[in-house]
């Protein structure tokens, strides 16, 4: 019995969990000059964990909603893709949004910073829930390879896309509220817009059995280009506290 427990449920989550873990580290160290309370760290991660649950009822209930549409193609359609897309770029905010409402969001780059660990905690749900089915029908071996793919995708992608919402906060970081809403409401459709490409283009080519890796190669370039723009947000602070001298 507690090797059935450990085979179907503690090594997937520990499987999935892992991976997200490696990745908090990688992008903690580009804040490593001022990092953020451990604790709040922490709590941003569960609270994206959490948000799995909360966005697996609203896409039930967008599934349920689709299926009453007379109109059914827009079930596997573009409009219900992006639609899962928005769903969870929002609830990833969201689980950030205890953070950013703290004293300790006091710099630009503490935006980007809360967004990647909610969009970790999230992904390393998701991973859990995916490899716990994994596990159970192709076993261990299929299970760990199920898992080092997840690690070069899920959890890159959703750090890669909550990262671009948390960029557009920080280029507002000093702007007047209207201003911020609308720079939040921009990255949230850009990291929607690559959420979705990044889906439809997993579902083409598996549904074709075609290699994932062109996409993958993809996240990666768009991983460089948000650690450029890491940079760019940490000068946004040190140019604004020039002008106020």
């Amino acid at each position: 019995m507690a090797s059935l427990i450990t085979s179907s449920v503690l090594i997937p989550f520990a499987a999935g969990i892992l991976p997200a873990i490696i990745w908090l580290w990688f992008w903690l160290k580009e804040d490593r000059e001022h990092p953020e309370p451990k604790r709040l760290i922490a709590l941003t991660f569960i609270f994206g964990m959490l948000a799995v649950f909360v966005a697996l009822g609203l896409e039930y209930s967008l599934h349920l909603l689709a299926r009453g549409l007379t109109i059914m193609t827009i079930r596997n359609g573009i409009i219900f893709t992006i639609s899962l897309a928005f769903i969870e770029e929002v609830v990833k905010y969201f689980a950030a949004r205890r953070a950013l409402k703290s004293k300790n969001f006091d710099e630009p780059i503490d935006a980007v910073m809360y967004l990647i660990i909610a969009s970790l905690g999230f992904a390393a749900m998701e991973n859990v829930f995916f490899l716990i089915s994994t596990f159970k029908d192709g076993g261990i071996t299929i299970g760990f390879l199920t898992g080092n793919m997840r690690f070069l995708g899920a959890n890159l992608l959703h750090s890669v896309t909550s990262a671009i919402v948390g960029i557009s906060i920080a280029f507002s970081y000093y702007r007047k509220k209207t201003i911020k809403i609308t720079y939040l409401g921009i990255g949230v459709i850009l990291a929607t817009l690559l959420h979705t490409v990044f889906n439809f283009y997993i579902i083409k080519l598996s549904g074709q059995g075609r290699s994932n890796m062109n996409i993958f190669l993809g996240l990666w370039i768009f991983t460089i280009i948000i650690i450029l723009a890491f940079e760019k947000v940490k000068r946004i602070k040190i140019k604004q506290t020039k002008l106020e001298q």
